[in-house]
């Protein structure tokens, strides 16, 4: 597949060489991870000749690094070289993860990002995944990623290996939104574990976060093993609704179809199309004041609606200098327009808007 070329000069690209003693170290898992959110934006592995390239990235602000896959060898693991493929037996897991790289990223750049590992083999590794748990006591675990969802609090999770710390190690998890208790240690079946609790705010950015645990200078990452899973169906991490997409969009990730697009010219974004219950690939539908009627009884606003969506409507009579005051209750259309009516508009001159509720 390959990208429309007026979207991908809106974004960037991350490109370099993972080298070890000035030779190419292969198959080293390269991870872009978005510094705000810290949600997990792409990753791939280097080539033979170290090189490595992450395309199509949104401008914004990025923490790069490089970690070993888990060896072909092993029992326990996350991810082998040959659960990428089947050329990637031989990929080279004998070094340290490295430190996050920050680095900006601009629409249409090309930044290189150079990274040079250490012989040796990490100090310890992250081979099991705590899954999430109401139970501070209760262990169930594998090497599968984690999920928790916004709102929820006082949760356990945790990482485990047989060499992980059994004391003097932290156990940190990226991004926002994530309120997190002490690391406690617990040896288990020959597996060291290292936990916390968790709470999530519930306006948290839904995401695929990464477990760190870390002893002075000593890192061992789990790359996305955690999915702070969204409210609604979003698959594609974009904060809209897929199935939303999926009813109105040939394909629902395309950049038509994010939230802040307009395909079809009328003003209203996909956001608020959706909030509105408006078909955002259709210019006539789309929530609009049709008409006021002022007469002795006062004006009667009437509007574009869907059924069953609430409405707030306002009024100001200074469209510069006043503020806008809500009137009466609120609205719930009966079909495809509705209407209220303002009594105290009797005379005089006033403006109008009218807000469609969640």
């Amino acid at each position: 597949l390959y990208g429309n070329v007026s979207t991908l000069a809106t974004l960037g690209k991350f490109q370099g060489r993972v080298t070890m003693n000035g030779s190419s170290v292969f198959g080293a898992a390269v991870l872009a991870e978005e510094a705000a959110s810290g949600n997990l934006a792409a990753g791939t592995v280097s080539r033979a000749d170290g090189s490595y390239v992450l395309p199509a990235l949104p401008p914004g602000q990025y923490n790069v690094r490089v970690t070993p896959l888990d060896a072909v060898g092993t029992n326990v693991f996350l991810i082998r070289g040959r659960d990428i493929a089947s050329g990637y037996d031989a990929a080279a897991t004998g070094f340290p993860p490295t430190a996050n790289r920050a680095v900006t990223l601009n629409a249409g750049a090309s930044v290189p990002v150079d990274f040079t590992v250490t012989g040796g083999g990490p100090a310890f590794r992250i081979t099991q995944i705590r899954q999430t748990s109401a139970n501070s006591g209760s262990f169930r675990w594998s090497s599968l990623p984690a999920a928790i969802r916004p709102g929820q609090s006082n949760y356990f999770i945790g990482v485990g290996s047989a060499n992980l710390p059994t004391n003097g190690a932290t156990l940190a998890i990226t991004g926002d939104g994530l309120t997190l208790g002490p690391a406690s240690f617990a040896t288990l079946s020959g597996l060291n574990f290292i936990s916390v609790s968790i709470s999530v705010a519930s306006n948290a950015t839904p995401g695929l976060r990464s477990f760190i645990v870390q002893r002075g200078a000593d890192l061992a990452y789990a790359n996305g093993f955690l999915e702070v899973e969204a409210n609604i169906p979003d698959f594609n991490f974009d904060g809209l609704d897929d199935r939303f997409q999926r009813r109105y969009f040939p394909l629902f990730t395309a950049p038509d179809a994010g939230p802040g697009a307009d395909p079809d010219g009328d003003g209203f974004n996909n956001q608020a199309e959706l909030v509105a219950g408006t078909d955002p690939t259709n210019a006539l539908s789309l929530l609009k004041i049709d008409q006021v009627v002022l007469n002795a009884q006062g004006s009667t606003v009437t509007w574009q609606s869907v059924a069953n969506r609430r409405y707030q409507v306002f009024s100001r009579v200074d469209l510069e200098n006043a503020a806008w005051q809500a009137i009466g209750s609120l609205v719930t259309a009966g079909g495809s327009t509705a209407e209220f009516r303002d009594v105290s508009a009797t005379n005089g001159f006033r403006f109008y808007r009218v807000q469609v509720l969640p």
